[in-house]
């Protein structure tokens, strides 16, 4: 009897220690947790404002890096915060990346962000809204800068364009040369038009006055008529 007595109490000391020891582990090395404020970021096209994470971790530090979207977006970490910068999106095509936010003591344990940027508007511009010709006529260029495809409309016959259209080109904004060429003003007035360039969607319309000079008069003399 006084055997199971020993084993019995034995077997309690050693049941005890084990529990101790399991809930002595777990205070002394507590389990990380980490949250995030929202795991959802959308950014206008044109607004550059920052987007700040806010960032809870028990028992544990955190790091945060670019997943998808190195080229537009600037993550840093400040505090308990991860502020979040994109780039202007100059393309009409909406971006979309990722940030992480990841616990020092266990690779597991993240949260990642998705971040969206609108796709900017169409766009259309020109370095010039009015040229003029001398009388004679001849060439001259103006510039293009849209992220649309475009045409040309209202040209004279006295009056060349080249190209007349762009192909549509949603991922960047491309800048172009545009060859204006006027034949000679015989009409003893000026010449003025109006070119309207429409972007392909017809969102966006630019006019551009071209005129030309009248040339100067003159006097035709026949040398075998007579002057009294």
């Amino acid at each position: 009897m006084k055997n199971y007595v020993i084993l019995a109490f034995s077997l309690f000391m050693t049941l005890g220690c084990i529990v101790f020891s399991s809930c002595n582990n777990e205070i002394n090395n507590p389990n990380p947790e980490l949250s995030v404020s929202t795991i959802n970021v959308e950014f206008n096209a044109k607004n550059n404002r920052q987007h700040n994470i806010y960032v809870t971790a028990k028992h544990t530090n955190w790091f945060v890096h670019i997943v998808e979207g190195h080229t537009w977006l600037q993550v840093n970490k400040e505090g308990e915060i991860a502020k979040i910068c994109a780039t202007e999106n100059k393309t009409r095509k909406e971006r979309t990346g990722k940030i992480r936010v990841e616990a020092t003591v266990d690779a597991t344990i993240y949260y990642d962000v998705n971040i969206i940027q609108q796709a900017a508007d169409e766009s259309f511009a020109t370095n010039v809204d009015s040229i003029q010709f001398e009388a004679k006529g001849g060439e001259q260029i103006i510039k293009i800068i849209s992220n649309s495809g475009w045409s040309v409309h209202n040209v004279p016959d006295w009056l060349l364009v080249d190209p007349m259209t762009a192909e549509d080109n949603i991922l960047d904004s491309t800048s172009m040369d545009i060859t204006l060429k006027a034949t000679e003003n015989i009409t003893y007035g000026e010449r003025v038009c109006t070119l309207t360039f429409t972007t392909i969607e017809k969102t966006t319309s630019t006019n551009v006055i071209v005129s030309q000079k009248s040339p100067e008069p003159y006097l035709l003399v026949n040398e075998t008529d007579s002057i009294s």
